[in-house]
């Protein structure tokens, strides 16, 4: 009786021990990272923006594949779509995307993009690195991104004051700003897409640069700038017969800041502006996380199916 006692012991002992060394743990409840995606109602989704479309009747579509799906979303409007992508994106664009969205700029549609440059929201965290970001935005808009210098430090006083500045400017760059930094922009002249704006707003969770755009081939307008800075934070350039705008404002349109100023009127003279009689608004959801198509990177680093693996081994 006693040996089939210690045996029991024994097996509820190593159950126990199996338990805590492989059992996946609880992890401690954290605050959700909310991302720019037209079914998002968190502060940084874009629910708000969907449904202003609807209500609206603004006929929108949510992208959830590759931009070489962008002529079969409206086969009847070849031109006169709009698309709204906001980037560093999860997916950021491959080789094959490149043309695609290039030809469908040019067939007379327009590109939005709402880049995380003079603002870094907290989703663009862990996005990669800045060279990377900078050679995705040029890969999809032409445009070139350098960014501004801010003002000197006063130098210091040996090498080693030197490098310890150094690590803390790079321990800065990531910690979360206690207060987000608010940014806004005015607009420089008059506009179309500028009509009755007079003040732009965007919220930074982390510290950030600020940026001047270029282009080798083509007029790039620069239509609002930063009230403090003068940075320029809103462009447009002419693309064969459809254009690009480039915010530099990732957060500019997202639920938390879109009833603020005058961001909503922005919107709707962007969308007024660049619709044609069947045009469409298109949300990329698809570089945000939200697809259609299989990502077998995706699948692979999923860590519950690393758990799952675990306990069948």
């Amino acid at each position: 009786m006693k040996d089939r006692l210690l045996t029991l012991a024994l097996a509820v002992g190593a159950l126990a021990a199996f338990y805590v060394l492989f059992a996946p743990q609880p992890e401690l409840p954290q605050e959700r990272v909310t991302r720019p995606l037209s079914t998002e109602a968190g502060p940084n989704g874009y629910l708000g923006m969907q449904r202003w479309f609807e209500n609206q009747k603004v006929p929108v579509i949510s992208l959830r594949d590759r931009y070489g799906s962008l002529p079969t979303i409206a086969p009847d409007a070849a031109a006169g779509n709009l698309l709204i992508t906001t980037a560093p994106h999860i997916y950021p664009l491959p080789g094959p995307e490149e043309h695609p969205l290039q030809s469908w700029i040019s067939a007379g549609n327009t590109l939005l993009v709402l880049a995380g440059l003079s603002d870094t929201p907290e989703w663009s965290m862990g996005a990669g690195a800045d060279q990377q970001f900078m050679d995705h935005m040029q890969s999809m808009t032409g445009l070139t991104f350098k960014a501004i210098p801010p003002p000197a430090p006063p130098p210091p006083k040996d090498g080693e004051q030197n490098q310890q500045q150094s690590a803390r400017d790079a321990v800065l760059a990531v910690t979360r700003l206690v207060d987000p930094a608010r940014y806004e922009s005015s607009p420089n002249g008059e506009h179309p897409l500028l009509d009755g704006v007079r003040s732009i707003v965007s919220v930074s969770e982390f510290p950030t640069a600020q940026w001047q755009a270029a282009s080798e081939q083509s007029v790039v307008l620069e239509l609002a700038s930063d009230h403090k800075s003068g940075v320029p934070a809103l462009w447009l350039m002419p693309y064969g017969e459809g254009q690009i705008i480039v915010s530099a404002y990732g957060s500019l349109f997202t639920n938390k800041v879109l009833g603020e100023r005058d961001n909503a009127r922005l919107l709707a003279n962007i969308v007024s502006w660049s619709l044609g009689e069947k045009g469409r608004v298109i949300i990329d959801d698809a570089h945000q996380g939200l697809v259609a198509f299989y990502d077998p990177q995706k699948f692979f680093g999923d860590a519950r199916l690393h758990r799952a693996l675990l306990w069948l081994l």
